[in-house]
């Protein structure tokens, strides 16, 4: 051993951190376990349990956004020297003598599922890239500092000195205003009211409960070169101080694999860039139902639970099935230029200049906030799914004289929802008259209703009739769920069994419908049909 080593091990030795011994044939595993696991308690250790794995806060990278990581057994080994001095009992014939050396990698895998070990650690829920506020217990607002807080179970690694930086509501409106005056939004204020709230929204999760689902964010446009996914990314990099994207595979297994890595890393968002399939994905479904979602992990009998990303999905002209569309908030683009080279901006605006952004962003966001909250948090009405949300993030921008973001979107450029659809199929039925099923689909056809339903279905004369009867179930579901239901001052009912079951439409005054005096032996059509066989 030469003198550098030995002054290390004297300098060790010296220290004021605590010394254990390592496990041996007289000292179990667990005991050194609990020994360590109430060391780094006390150090107050960057170390954590979530779930039943012990992670480490991983701070924000270049472009990247803070990640929570499960500990590996041989970077453990080490780590630890940085808090305690591991040591063992050697034994020779001149008699015993205790020596300073590293744990071994079974040690070390054995403590990291030891549970003397891991319920001396701090829980984990939730990694910020910036500071975000919360409530205090006297009902005030704070803003979470860097480091772990633990009424949150929160760690933040990121931008916390941002608070003072915009002034007054007024800046703060300006700068948000200014950031977005570059997308031309398609409507009157609605989608301008939308991105704001897909910043707001992260930015705001522990104002909610943790069992309080928020909705996702869609960007469409008529066209490319609108500035979609930069208009998502304005949420993502001020929030999370990254832009990065999630493709989307025909492959509809792979969805469920990201929602349970990001779940795991404890991401705060899942961008979804340049949707060109047709997402139809229960797991992505019930994503949006929960507050809190558990999922088990591949080739592991092992499940994570957690708080769910914030999902922004990017397409035009993207297609939204089964219940996600009532899910998801549409921020609309359009691009009047035929060529997009064609256009002229202000200033140009990338990726690349969000990031020196943040600060201001940040503070713009804490501002709109902190004035809300200091005004007794005012209820404003929103008709959204999504009711605590509303009345929080809606609530902030109403106050803000922004538009209500849960108001229904014109949808020029992206798919329609089911309702929607379905408005427009009821509005194109005659009251007094009765339809069968295949009539109904011939409404549908003449009013634009499920267009792009229908056209996936197109096919050869060989297979016209498999794909008539693909159609003709698809839309007898669609009617059997909506019985009674009322659009629009209207309501759809139905008689009969099978193949002889008829439609109709009735009024609703009052809440009362009211039924047109009709022949029961309507005519229908007798020409062939390309949905009748």
């Amino acid at each position: 051993m030469n003198e550098n080593t030995l002054a290390a091990a004297e300098a060790e030795l010296n220290s004021n951190k605590p010394k254990i011994f390592l496990p041996s044939d007289d000292r179990s595993v667990s005991e050194f376990a609990a020994q360590l696991g109430e060391c780094l308690r006390k150090a107050e250790a960057d170390i954590f349990i979530r779930g039943m794995r012990v992670v480490e806060a991983r701070p924000p990278e270049k472009h990247k956004a803070a990640q929570i990581a499960e500990v590996d057994p041989e970077r453990f080994r080490t780590w630890v020297e940085d808090y305690v001095v591991t040591m063992a009992r050697r034994q020779t014939k001149m008699g015993n003598y205790d020596v300073i050396c590293s744990m071994s990698r079974d040690h070390a895998a054995a403590v990291l599922k030891s549970p003397q070990f891991q319920k001396c650690l701090r829980p984990l829920l939730r990694i910020y890239s910036c500071a975000v506020p919360a409530y205090a217990a006297d009902g005030s607002m704070r803003l979470l500092k860097r480091g772990y807080d633990a009424a949150e179970a929160a760690y933040v690694s990121g931008l916390d000195d941002y608070a003072d930086e915009v002034k007054s509501d007024a800046e703060a409106k300006e700068i948000l205003l200014d950031i977005f005056s570059e997308f031309r939004f398609e409507d009157d204020g609605r989608s301008l009211s939308v991105a704001i709230a897909a910043m707001l929204t992260p930015y705001t999760r522990l104002l909610l409960r943790p069992t309080d689902n928020v909705p996702f964010f869609a960007y469409t446009a008529n066209d490319a070169g609108a500035g979609k996914t930069l208009c998502a990314k304005v949420a993502t990099i001020t929030m999370f101080g990254s832009g990065a994207e999630t493709p989307v595979k025909k492959d509809p297994d792979e969805i469920p694999k990201v929602l349970a890595t990001k779940l795991l890393e404890g991401a705060g968002f899942i961008l979804f860039d340049n949707v060109r399939v047709a997402l139809d994905c229960p797991a992505l479904e019930a994503y949006a139902t929960s507050g809190e979602v558990e999922d088990r992990l591949l080739r592991k009998n092992e499940s994570v639970r957690g708080i769910p990303a914030v999902i922004y999905i990017t397409g035009n002209g993207m297609k939204l099935r089964g219940d996600l569309p009532s899910r998801v908030l549409w921020v609309e683009l359009f691009m009047p230029e035929s060529d997009p080279s064609d256009r002229v901006f202000k200033r140009d605006l990338d990726e690349a200049d969000l990031y020196p952004m943040r600060r201001r962003l940040l503070s713009a966001c804490y501002r709109l906030v902190a004035s809300w909250v200091a005004a007794g948090r005012p209820v404003a009405k929103c008709t959204s799914r999504f009711k605590q949300w509303a009345k929080v993030v809606g609530s902030i921008l109403r106050f803000h004289d922004f538009i209500d973001p849960t108001s229904k979107p014109t949808l020029q450029s992206g798919e329609m929802g089911e309702p929607e659809q379905i408005a427009m199929m009821i509005a194109g039925m005659d009251p007094s008259r009765k339809y069968t099923l295949t009539e109904v689909i011939d409404v549908c056809t003449e009013a634009g209703a499920f267009e792009d339903r229908l056209k996936e279905w197109k096919g050869d004369e060989d297979t016209d009739k498999v794909i008539a009867r693909a159609i003709r179930s698809y839309m007898g579901d669609v009617l059997r769920k909506i019985r009674g239901r009322i659009y629009n001052g209207r309501t759809l009912q139905r008689e009969g069994t099978a193949k002889k079951r008829m439609y109709w439409v009735e009024e609703v005054r009052a809440g009362v419908p009211v039924r047109y005096d009709t022949p029961t032996d309507l005519q229908t059509t007798t020409t062939a049909s390309f949905f009748s066989f």
